[in-house]
């Protein structure tokens, strides 16, 4: 038996007419004018990219420039306790530090017209208008500028004896009437002239005056006058200590160094200005 097989019929050409046509996609292309825009704008990009990496390279140099620029700080300076003073430094011109205050320790004296600091193991004594200060050592000698041919022994050496008193006068007067052998010269109005070694300006603390130096071979004083008012002058007197002066020759100075307790000629000094340092004025 034969089997019949459909027979597939093919699509007429109207059939295929009337099917749908698929779009066919279509890729924009951007114009000419487009890419000019994108790449201006990257070329802006990076511009304002290297101008803003430009900038804050440039401010963090200068940063790191000022920083370790020097600062010219003014030239003030600020008293220390202990004599010394202290300029103003770093970045912000701050003051520096102080030292330590060694006269934190130190005795009072105060009278109706001035007070001051002085270290304990110096004795303080009154003598009317006087205030002396002084220090002694155990050790023989034969006066304080005379240590050859004086048969007059005495059993102590003061390493330190220094006077202060107010006097009812001006400077110059004062002056010329505690130095009489300063000539006309070595005056000026009211005021000192100054020649180097003999009569120095003196500044320390509160007080501002001369000091004219009255001695040889190693003994003698340092007087200062400082005026106080127009009619009143401060005058203090820093004995001169002969055996522990250059003259004397370095095996007997060694001798007396070697004293316990004993207060060298650096030490003297130091302990002195210390003394003026701390010296006010309470009444004037």
């Amino acid at each position: 038996m034969d089997i019949q097989r459909p027979v597939q019929q093919q699509p007429s050409e109207q059939s295929a007419a009337q099917q749908p046509v698929q779009p066919v996609p279509v890729v924009a292309r951007p114009s000419q004018s487009n890419w000019k825009v994108i790449i201006l704008a990257v070329i802006g990009i990076l511009i304002l990219g290297g101008a803003s990496y430009g900038a804050y390279y440039y401010w963090q140099t200068q940063k790191l420039i000022d920083a370790n620029k020097p600062v010219a700080c003014t030239q003030e300076a600020k008293l220390c306790s202990d004599g010394s003073s202290v300029s103003r430094t770093g970045p912000n011109c701050e003051f520096a530090e102080c030292p330590a205050d060694p006269t934190a320790d130190w005795q009072t004296y105060k009278n109706d017209q001035y007070e001051f600091k002085y270290p304990s193991k110096v004795i303080l004594t009154e003598n009317k208008n006087q205030i002396v200060l002084n220090h002694k050592i155990p050790y023989e000698n034969h006066g304080s500028c005379d240590m050859k041919g004086d048969s007059k022994t005495y059993p102590t050496l003061d390493d330190l004896n220094m006077a202060i008193k107010v006097i009812d006068n001006p400077l110059v007067k004062t002056v010329q009437t505690l130095s009489p052998y300063l000539t006309e010269e070595n005056f000026v109005g009211d005021s000192l002239v100054i020649s180097p070694g003999f009569i120095d300006e003196y500044k320390n603390g509160v007080l501002r005056g001369f000091s004219i130096y009255e001695g040889a071979e190693g003994c003698g004083d340092r007087k200062y006058y400082f005026p106080v008012t127009t009619t009143k002058t401060l005058v203090i007197t820093n004995e001169q200590v002969q055996m522990l002066s250059g003259i004397i020759e370095a095996s007997i100075r060694n001798e007396v160094l070697k004293v316990p307790g004993v207060i060298s000629r650096e030490e003297n000094e130091k302990i002195f200005n210390q003394i003026l340092s701390t010296l006010k004025f309470t009444a004037q």
